[in-house]
This record gives C-alpha cells, structure tokens and sequence, in this order.
C-alpha cells in the first residue's frame, strides 16, 4: 500500500513534468518531499 502510493506520486510528477519539460531538479525536490512525508507519517 505505502509503495503504491509512492509509484503514483512518482508517475503523477512524471507526467505532470513530461508535460512541460523533464526537470530533473524539480524531481528530485518532490520526490524528497514525498519521501520525508511518508516518514513523518510512518
């Protein structure tokens, strides 16, 4: 369940992204949001 949510944030950003242009900044900058989120609640 936790890694389900994980991989639709990840595609969600992807996607959102992909719209525009792959920023690989902006990525890893949410990713680490969503990472430290996950860990607050767990």
């Amino acid at each position: 369940m936790l890694l389900n949510l994980v991989l639709e944030s990840l595609i969600g950003l992807v996607a959102h992204q992909a719209d525009q242009y792959i920023d690989i900044n902006s990525l890893e900058i949410r990713f680490a949001q969503i990472t430290s989120i996950i860990l607050k609640n767990y």
